[in-house]
């Protein structure tokens, strides 16, 4: 079986439980801790609902929820956990189950997308499909945003 499938038929849901935010206090915690939020809120992208951001791995769908506020940009999320994305349309995040290898979204729909600390996990044969996609929903003059480990061993 491979990740992507390991995911979807339960894992996602498992990693959820063990890493969600259950309280108000905790997601204070969480955005202040946020490394990418700061950096996301001064890309060149003006405030208001023209700019549809979504992310790749939302989770319960935070960072969304926090940049729908402090930005009102329209946000989407996609996760392969049902129990997280439940917990995103709870934050009034569109949010849907799914993988990044086929994106729920239309040609050039995009204004930012993000890959939150999902790609490790992604299988390496499904990588150009994952590139592809991310290039067909982006539109001209956007953003793509990658948060992942950052090691100092470099090969």
């Amino acid at each position: 079986m491979n990740q992507k499938k390991t995911f979807l038929a339960g894992e996602g849901d498992a990693w959820f439980i063990r890493n969600q935010v259950v309280d108000e206090k905790q997601q204070s915690h969480w955005e202040e801790q946020d490394v990418l939020l700061p950096l996301l809120m001064q890309l060149p992208l003006p405030k208001g609902d023209a700019v549809r951001t979504v992310e790749v791995g939302c989770g319960q769908g935070l960072r969304l929820s926090a940049l729908q506020r402090l930005q009102g940009w329209r946000v989407a999320g996609l996760d392969p956990s049902t129990q997280a994305v439940a917990a995103a349309r709870s934050l009034n995040v569109d949010a849907h189950v799914g993988t990044a290898d086929q994106l729920p979204y239309d040609d050039s729909s995009v204004d930012c997308l993000i890959y939150g600390f999902c790609l490790y996990l992604c299988d390496p044969v499904d990588l150009f499909r994952i590139a592809a996609e991310a290039h067909r929903v982006l539109r001209p003059d956007s953003w793509l945003v990658i948060l992942d480990f950052w090691s100092p061993i470099h090969r």
